[in-house]
């Protein structure tokens, strides 16, 4: 053995390889399409490699399906696996008998069948896709076919790869990803803040800019993202950019070349006064912006949030900040909150009787999840959070709220079970109303009981308004 000359091949050995593999993978989907059935790739792989170690045995060359020999079968009706059997025996024919046993075969036969086939194929392929493909795919199609006729069925192969990978970058990029463009205007957080305070937001919402990203971001899509930003920023009419949120909740990935758009966009950021915030990525591509210079905590004119929500009430904060306005809630009595809310009637101070004040502590429940629904709360000082608890998953925020709000009056009314949770975020003095509390009012004094049922109503149609004006603001 002349193990040199044999090493000396590998180069070739792994071409054959890989030919062979590529070929018989496309020879076998060209098989399912003539068949008009599903084969199972790994058996094919598993017999065609059997196949070619025991005719390797003797000498023979790499095999593999035949796709123009087996259409040919299939167009002339033969589709046992008797074709194959006759082709084998043929071929030991021809092994022990010569070439000379083929003349036995007219040529014009074999001639006409072979000439039938190209042509079946040409046809299929060359004029009837012409009316079921997109040109650009026949244009890849034409490429193929004159590249193998020229040149090779490897380099065939390969440059209807590479110009599909081209076509596809192409196509992809003009994909637009931004799923959703908004604006302090029409969609803020999950904070229920108090009628100044919103009133505020809202004249300002202009200085904040949503972009809701989705899909794979690369450097095609990356640069129309940053094109927008500098289109918005150059918008004259509006109000002066402070803020750009980008959600990455529904981006599966981020290449490293769209990196690039991201830096500039954080140098334009830096030049013209605006901060750049980055919500809810995923794992990796939180790492990816922390290698891009992209800080954790809200410092510079970069930052990244855990949640797309918290991100969007930093910028409230700061937007009421500006405004000299502190952002939270000034601290009322509850009866001054209520008598706000409902200046028009003059019993609020009587529905205190009804009420059971409680003081409650960092992280103290409200209620939990699946609780029964026998009270209610009105919250005087402090802050609390409606959210849904999933175990093995980090909570979701439904609803922050303070002074002057209610928790729980929709399982109260409906008397169905609790379907989120309730927990002080800080040390918060709250009323408790029961079941027998309210049924005791509205026997003993109707007019109490009244004033009770419109607070509900117009903080529950309150909060409607806002998830009503949140949902237009999707679907544009």
């Amino acid at each position: 053995m002349h193990w040199p000359a044999i090493t000396g091949q590998i180069g070739s050995v792994a071409t054959v390889l890989i030919i062979s593999v590529v070929s018989l993978l496309l020879n076998a989907s060209g098989l399912e399409l003539i068949a008009e059935k599903d084969t199972d790739l790994n058996r094919e792989l598993q017999v065609a490699g059997l196949g070619t170690f025991c005719a390797g045995l003797g000498g023979s060359m790499v095999g593999y399906h035949a796709l123009s020999l087996s259409a040919l079968g299939y167009k002339l009706g033969a589709s046992s696996r008797l074709v194959g059997l006759f082709s084998a025996g043929l071929c030991g024919v021809t092994l022990f008998l010569g070439a000379s046993a083929l003349a036995y075969f007219p040529k014009v036969i074999v001639g006409s069948l072979l000439l039938l086939l190209g042509l079946s194929f040409l046809i299929e392929w060359v004029y009837e896709t012409w009316f079921k493909f997109p040109k650009v795919d026949y244009f890849i199609i034409i490429l193929i076919l004159v590249v193998i006729a020229t040149v090779g069925f490897l380099e065939g192969v390969g440059v209807g790869l590479v110009t599909a990978v081209i076509l596809f970058v192409i196509d992809y990029s003009r994909i637009d990803v931004v799923k959703q463009t908004l604006s302090g205007t029409n969609y803020q957080s999950r904070v229920t803040r108090s009628r100044s305070h919103r009133q505020l937001l809202w004249q300002n919402g202009e200085q904040l800019y949503i972009l809701q990203l989705q899909g794979f971001i690369f450097f095609g899509t990356a640069d129309s993202l940053l094109g927008q930003v500098r289109h918005r920023f150059a918008e004259t009419d509006l109000s002066p950019l402070r803020f750009v949120l980008l959600d990455f909740r529904q981006v599966i990935g981020l290449d490293s070349t769209a990196m690039l758009s991201f830096t500039k966009m954080k140098q334009l950021a830096r030049a013209q006064n605006f901060s750049l915030l980055f919500t809810q990525p995923s794992p990796k591509i939180r790492w990816q912006l922390e290698q891009g210079g992209f800080a954790e905590e809200v410092e510079g004119t970069s930052c990244i949030f855990p949640d797309f929500d918290h991100g969007l009430e930093w910028c409230e904060n700061q937007t009421l900040l500006a405004a000299g306005v502190e952002p939270e809630v000034e601290q009322h009595s509850l009866q001054e909150l209520l008598e706000e809310l409902l200046p028009q009637v003059d019993n609020v101070a009587g529905l205190l009787n009804y009420l059971e004040q409680q003081t409650v502590d960092a992280d103290h429940y409200l209620m939990h999840q699946g609780d029964p629904p026998e009270d209610l709360y009105f919250i005087e000082t402090g802050q609390v959070t409606a959210r849904l608890e999933v175990p093995g998953q980090e909570p979701v925020r439904l609803e922050t709220m303070e002074g002057g709000r209610v928790v729980g009056e929709i399982g109260f009314y409906l008397g169905n079970e609790r379907t989120a949770a309730v927990v002080a975020n800080k040390q918060s003095t709250v009323y408790r109303l029961s079941r027998s509390a309210l049924e005791q009012m509205e026997g003993t004094a109707p007019e109490i009981a009244s004033t009770f049922h419109q607070i509900i109503v117009h903080l529950v149609s309150e909060r409607l308004t806002h998830l009503i004006s949140t949902v237009q603001a999707l679907e544009r």
